[in-house]
């Protein structure tokens, strides 16, 4: 499990760097049916 914190940890700090492209973090398949969604209307 040693790895996935790491990567977690990596995911996190890509979603609040500003210089960074847009990271979308989704944690339940709940959420990525609602992004899904979403993103088909913009």
């Amino acid at each position: 499990m040693k790895s996935f914190k790491r990567k977690q940890r990596r995911m996190r700090a890509w979603q609040a760097d500003p210089d960074f492209p847009e990271v979308v973090l989704l944690r339940t398949p709940a959420e990525v049916e609602r992004w899904l969604s979403s993103a088909g209307q913009a």
